[in-house]
């Protein structure tokens, strides 16, 4: 029989139909403009030099700042620890009582409490100039007190040294070692003779001081004392330590004959 031919599918909807390809995105062309453009340029490093220089005044006025207000703490320390110092030291059984009369050091201490008084009220803000105003007006009255203390125990000191080097100095200018032969007699004198004055020095300075009085000016000075010591000191090493002379050179030796023969042969 006939064959049967089937019949062809029917066609897709049109809503099934494969999407358009999307349509190509318009070409733009670049261009190019060059425009010439003046530019004034400053370059800082940093600040700017007028807030460089507001940032230094400030700077400045800072560290002024905390430059007086630690000068005026050290001048206030400085009022505040005489006081108590030389008060301590004109009291009973204090290292000054004995060095100044009675009625000075009462007037004294009256002071000394006044300004530690003022310290704690009125005066605990003042300024620098203030606090040594008032240092300097107490240590008027201290400080020759303190003098006077200071060279009547500081004299026996000196004087002993004195006398000790017034001794030592004589006997190394008598000495008869060999090995300071070379020392001319005219100098051993010069320092036998500083040596005899130093001495005399002695007796007579320890004589005036045992009559002084404490609260008087002293009649001994130590800086007098170390003086006179310098100086017999200094005489003493400079003749004392002189080097030997060196040998003098041995004679030439005589000349040689010529040769083979005896010389004047």
């Amino acid at each position: 029989g006939d064959a049967v031919i089937p019949a062809a599918p029917p066609a897709a909807p049109a809503a099934l139909a494969a999407p358009a390809a999307p349509a190509a995105p318009p070409k733009y062309k670049t261009v190019t403009r060059q425009e010439k453009v003046d530019v004034d340029t400053t370059m800082y490093l940093g600040l700017s030099p007028e807030a460089l220089a507001q940032a230094t005044d400030k700077e400045f006025d800072l560290q002024l700042g905390d430059r007086v207000v630690q000068d005026t703490f050290a001048a206030r320390n400085s009022l505040e620890e005489y006081v108590y110092r030389v008060r301590s030291a004109l009291s009973a059984g204090g290292e000054l009582v004995d060095f100044e009369v009675e009625d000075v050091k009462v007037d004294m201490i009256k002071k000394l409490g006044e300004t530690e008084d003022w310290l704690y009220g009125d005066g605990e803000d003042a300024g620098k100039s203030v606090y040594v105003s008032h240092l300097e007006d107490l240590r008027k009255i201290g400080d020759p007190i303190e003098m006077r203390a200071r060279e009547y125990e500081g004299a026996p000191v000196s004087l002993a040294k004195l006398a000790k080097r017034a001794h030592m100095s004589l006997k190394e200018a008598t000495t008869t070692d060999k090995a300071f032969d070379h020392i001319t007699q005219e100098d051993r004198d010069s320092v036998s003779f500083a040596a005899d004055k130093a001495t005399k020095m002695v007796e007579s300075h320890k004589a005036a001081h045992a009559a002084s009085s404490k609260t008087q000016p002293p009649v001994v000075l130590v800086a007098d004392i170390e003086a006179e010591y310098a100086a017999l000191d200094s005489l003493t090493r400079r003749v004392m330590l002189k080097p030997k002379p060196a040998p003098p050179p041995p004679p030439p030796a005589p000349p040689k004959g010529p040769a083979g023969g005896k010389a004047g042969a």
